[in-house]
């Protein structure tokens, strides 16, 4: 096994134990307060969701995402009222216009956040909440037929109060001595502001009862109820017989913590098949033909353009001029003047008889200056005289 394969093996093995120990052993929980109407972590809405029929019986629940309902909302002749829960709900100067007039028209709205701004009118009331247990704080109401329900809150906080522009503020309840259930009374309905949805949460409902929460929707009175949070997905008017019956085949592995690892590992798994099969496959190489020797290819062109065609001239032609080429190559003489000092130079560097050195040159001079027939004797006798002298 090549030293690159193991290394991969050994990196692929660690990723794989490093997954699973983020899965199996990760304790760590998670104390963001998104209000996520459908996750389970402490400071979101899972348990809230499922119980919220329960806490306001023979009523019609809706669901919606927050922003959808803002962008598409249409008024209605049922009076209604919208709920608001999630951790920063901000609502501009043209959704607030339509909800006011609503809100004038005998519906109401109730806001459940640590931070609500509404453009126009109210501006922020942030409550941190530091996940630490302190001295636990009282929930109260004002309304007398409502001490039963009182309940307390053991989380440090910190409070910004907050900045109201129009309406006369009513309060309904308080943590400790801050108020932090606010009605204001606009035409025939009411706006409810509640800023700390921490006691809807699923922190909050496995260690205290539902009663303080019931008892702040108890003041919800008309018979339609939309319930809106950031988290919904965006379809319309969804019962929570819906949401069940609408959940997908991917949604049944994610919502259990076993399977939801299974999934992960055979994602993993998938992808580390993917990359080994990707090593392991060498792309195909393409075979090389052999070169082939192709100067008897080239010999039989030759002898098919000028011997076959009895073209002794041309053939002859081409022997004196590759013979002088050769000349020049060979003995550095220049052939451009065949004289006597040519014909000396040449016997000298070959060790033949000038004589006929002589008479071969004087041949090619004939050669090339006329136009002469040559017989098949005369160009093998000429052939063999260059040849002899360009040994």
């Amino acid at each position: 096994m090549s030293k690159q394969r193991t290394l991969l093996l050994v990196i692929s093995a660690l990723l794989l134990a490093l997954l699973v120990l983020l899965l199996f052993f990760d304790k760590k929980t998670n104390w963001y307060d998104s209000f996520n109407a459908k996750k389970d972590a402490p400071f979101d809405l899972s348990i809230f969701t499922g119980e919220i029929e329960n806490l306001l019986p023979n009523k019609t629940i809706n669901y919606y995402n927050t922003s959808e309902y803002l962008d598409t909302y249409q008024d209605s002749d049922t009076l209604q009222t919208l709920l608001f829960i999630g951790s920063d709900i901000t609502i501009f100067n043209v959704d607030w216009e339509k909800l006011e007039n609503s809100i004038k028209q005998g519906n109401d709205v109730f806001i459940i956040s640590r931070n609500i701004t509404i453009y126009g009118d109210f501006y922020d009331k942030i409550i941190d909440v530091i996940p630490d247990i302190n001295q636990p704080l009282p929930l109260t109401f004002t309304d007398a037929k409502l001490k039963n329900y009182q309940s307390s809150f053991i989380y440090e906080t910190d409070f910004k109060e907050i900045t109201v522009k129009n309406g006369k503020q009513e309060i309904l309840g308080h943590l400790d001595q801050t108020p932090i259930f606010l009605r204001y009374k606009i035409g025939k309905g009411y706006l409810y502001m509640h800023y700390l949805p921490h006691v809807y949460s699923n922190h909050y409902l496995l260690n205290n009862s539902l009663a303080y929460p019931s008892a702040v929707l108890s003041y919800i009175k008309n018979e339609k109820v939309n319930y809106l949070n950031h988290y919904f997905p965006y379809k319309n008017n969804r019962s929570s017989n819906e949401i069940q019956n609408n959940k997908s085949i991917l949604y049944f592995f994610l919502q259990d913590k076993h399977l939801r690892m299974a999934l992960y590992l055979f994602i993993f798994g998938g992808l580390c098949f993917v990359l080994f099969k990707i090593k392991r496959t060498q792309r195909v190489i393409p075979i090389v033909p052999e070169n082939k020797n192709r100067s008897l290819e080239f010999v039989q062109t030759l002898s098919n353009l000028y011997f076959n065609q009895k073209d002794n001239k041309e053939i002859i032609y081409k022997l004196n001029h590759q013979f002088l080429a050769k000349i020049e190559q060979k003995y550095h003489l220049k052939t451009t003047s065949l004289d006597t000092n040519f014909i000396k130079a040449l016997s000298k560097y070959t060790n033949l008889d000038e004589q006929f050195i002589a008479q071969t040159i004087n041949q090619i001079k004939i050669h090339n200056s006329t136009n002469i027939n040559i017989s098949k004797n005369d160009l093998t006798t000429h052939y063999l005289n260059l040849k002899k002298i360009i040994k």
